[in-house]
C-alpha cells in the first residue's frame, strides 16, 4: 500500500464533514435517542444541510455550523440554509442500517501506530503541520491542503495555498522545516498555483461524506462511504473502528504482519453477515475473531461516548490521547 491521500482541516469535504459531525453530536448530546442521516455541502460562503432527522432536541443548528467554521478559520462565515425532513423510525434504526453497509479494517506492523506506512507519515506530517501553522508560525500557510504521500519514492506532495502577504520563500522555508523536523530524508514537493486571497470554502465547494478506504489508506483497498452523517452507532462509524481495533489485535497477536478485517452489514441487523479476516499471507483467520464483538448494539463504552466522533476525525491531524 504505498500511496496514501490526507485532507487538511480547511479543505473542502473536510470542512462539510466536521459540520456534519458537529451537527450529529449536537443532536445526540441533547437526545441519546436522535437519529439522523446528514449530507452538509457549501461553498462560497453558503452552506446546506440535507437529511433525515428523528430527534426531540431543539437546537439552532446554524451556530453549530458557525462555530465549527470559525474554529478552522475566525475570518470564515456562511449563510447556512437547512432542508431536513423528519421520517419514521424504521428508516432510521438506532445501531444498524437502512442500506447494507461494507466496512474494512486493516493494521499493520511494519510501524508502531499500525498504520501503513505511507498513510502513518502523512498524519505525521500533517499533525507537525498543524501544530506549526496554528500556534508558532502564525498561519504561514493555509488549512486548505492535499497531502499524498508516496513511501515506494519516499516523497510527499502537498498541494497548499499560501496567503498574498507571505512569499514563496517563507512559505516554502516554513514547509520544509516542519518536513525536515519529523521526516528528515524524505522529499517534499510543493504543488501551488501561488499566492490568493480565498481559499477552501470562500474559493470551491464541497461535501461531506465524499471520502473512501482508497483515500485512508490507498487505491488498494476498495472504496465505500464513511459514516459521516451518522449516529456513532452506524456501521460505517462504530463497526469500521471495531474492525480497526481487531486487526491491530491480531497483528500483536503476531497472527500477521499484516491483517485485513471485512465486516458486512445487511439493512437492519446489528451483527455482520459476512466476516473476512485474512493476513498478508492469505490466511483465513475468520476462527480467532468473536463475531459478537462487532454487535452493534453491544455496551463499547470504550468508543460510544461522547465526542468521539470528532474525536477520531480530528485524529489525522492530531493526536489521540
Amino acid at each position: 500500500m504505498p500511496l496514501a491521500h490526507l485532507r487538511g482541516p480547511g479543505h473542502p469535504d473536510a470542512l462539510c464533514d466536521a459540520m456534519a459531525i458537529a451537527l450529529v453530536e449536537e443532536y445526540t448530546r441533547r437526545d441519546p435517542e436522535a437519529r439522523m442521516r446528514l449530507c452538509v455541502t457549501g461553498g462560497r460562503e453558503s452552506v446546506f444541510v440535507d437529511g433525515d432527522i428523528l430527534s426531540t432536541a431543539d437546537f439552532d443548528p446554524a451556530s453549530v455550523l458557525r462555530r465549527v467554521l470559525a474554529e478552522v478559520d475566525p475570518t470564515l462565515s456562511a449563510e447556512p440554509f437547512l432542508t431536513c425532513d423528519t421520517v419514521q423510525a424504521n428508516f432510521l434504526p438506532s445501531q444498524s442500517s437502512f442500506e447494507p453497509w461494507i466496512v474494512y479494517g486493516y493494521a499493520t506492523s511494519e510501524t508502531e501506530d499500525g498504520w501503513p506506512l505511507a498513510q502513518s507519515v502523512a498524519r505525521t506530517f500533517a499533525r507537525a503541520l498543524e501544530e506549526k501553522r496554528t500556534q508558532e508560525d502564525g498561519y504561514l500557510v493555509g488549512a486548505d491542503y492535499d497531502l499524498i504521500v508516496d513511501d515506494a519514492r519516499r516523497e510527499l506532495a502537498i498541494r497548499i495555498e499560501r496567503p498574498v502577504t507571505i512569499d514563496k520563500a517563507a512559505s516554502h522555508r516554513f514547509l520544509q522545516s516542519v518536513k525536515e523536523s519529523v521526516l528528515s530524508g524524505w522529499t517534499l514537493r510543493e504543488l501551488s498555483s501561488g499566492s490568493t486571497p480565498e481559499a477552501g470554502l470562500r474559493r470551491r465547494s464541497g461535501v461531506s461524506g465524499r471520502v473512501g478506504a482508497y483515500d485512508g489508506y490507498s487505491s488498494h483497498i476498495p472504496s465505500h462511504l464513511s459514516g459521516v452523517g451518522y449516529a456513532i452507532r452506524h456501521p460505517g462509524n462504530l463497526g469500521a473502528w471495531l474492525a480497526r481495533e481487531a486487526a491491530q489485535r491480531l497483528v500483536k497477536e503476531g497472527a500477521g504482519r499484516g491483517i485485513l478485517i471485512v465486516l458486512r452489514w445487511d439493512p437492519l441487523e446489528t451483527r455482520p453477515t459476512i466476516v473476512s479476516v485474512r493476513n498478508e499471507r492469505g490466511d483465513d483467520l475468520n476462527a480467532r475473531l468473536d463475531y459478537d464483538s462487532f454487535d452493534l448494539s453491544a455496551l463499547h463504552s470504550e468508543w460510544v461516548k461522547e465526542g468521539m466522533l470528532g474525536t477520531v476525525f480530528r485524529s489525522a491531524w492530531k493526536k489521540l490521547g
